[in-house]
């Protein structure tokens, strides 16, 4: 561990075990878009999802996977010439890992895997971890984009989702993922965190996305209506109990209810 890790390291808790992985996790996501941005490749994509979210807007969720979408559909999008950036990144830091392609398979996810490129980070320090780098290469609509710093393990520019539009995605994963038959606790955290932090909904990104996937055409008033429908057929209890290992225990959870989302649903802002 070289001074550059650790330093990383201390801007983490560090009292559990558990919060050492998870901190290793966070430090090596970084690392990565540091590598990531040196390689040129938020040039032509740009970094979505929940790990967006924590790492440049205060999130208190974590997320093992990296996602990201290129700017414009790309069949011949070749992800393997950012391998070495990514390896050189974590070498200045003084680790080692492997980085390999993995096959699109094993989950249920928005839409289809035609067009996602799966990569794996493999730390070969402590007890082995992998970090999923998901990239999808045929975005269904555009969105806006907005550069965000971030300084460790040294200065770089990252890409990133416009607010409205991750909350669109987001609301379309409800609306359309299943995890083991229904929607993940993770989703409706982060739900909640878009609407306490008074984030509009792209209706227009949401739209189009939903449209160019299945036709159906969606109003806003539709849309709530959907939601709704999504929650009297969600089982609380389950979702909080998925939640659990990724949040702290004074997540808020404890106020969950079909009620009290319903009442988020009325507050969402439109854009």
């Amino acid at each position: 561990m070289n001074d550059l890790y650790r330093k990383m390291m201390s801007s983490y808790k560090l009292t559990t075990d558990r919060d050492v992985r998870t901190a290793r996790y966070k430090a090596g996501q970084e690392i990565i878009l540091s590598g990531l941005y040196h390689g040129g490749f938020f040039d032509t994509a740009a970094f979505c999802g929940g790990s967006c979210l924590r790492v440049f807007h205060g999130l208190e969720r974590f997320s093992e996977d990296m996602d990201f979408c290129l700017m414009e559909s790309d069949d011949g999008f070749d992800f393997s010439k950012f391998v070495k950036h990514i390896m050189d990144e974590f070498a200045l830091v003084g680790r080692e890992v492997e980085v390999k392609e993995k096959a699109c398979r094993g989950r249920q996810a928005v839409g289809t895997m035609d067009g996602m490129i799966v990569y794996e980070v493999l730390s070969l320090y402590d007890k082995p971890q992998k970090i999923r780098v998901e990239i999808n290469t045929k975005p269904a609509v555009r969105f806006e984009t907005e550069l965000r710093l971030a300084i460790q393990p040294r200065s770089y520019l990252v890409r990133c989702m416009a607010l409205p539009d991750l909350f669109a995605s987001k609301t379309h994963a409800l609306l359309h993922r299943t995890w083991g038959g229904r929607a993940k606790g993770r989703d409706w955290y982060d739900f909640e965190w878009f609407v306490k932090n008074n984030v509009p909904l792209h209706y227009e990104h949401l739209s189009e996305k939903v449209e160019s996937e299945s036709g159906e055409l969606l109003t806003k008033e539709g849309i709530k209506e959907m939601l709704n429908e999504r929650i009297g057929k969600t089982s609380i209890e389950q979702v909080r109990q998925d939640l659990a290992p990724f949040v702290n225990a004074e997540s808020g959870a404890g106020l969950w209810s079909a009620a009290y989302f319903r009442e988020l649903v009325k507050c969402i802002r439109w854009v």
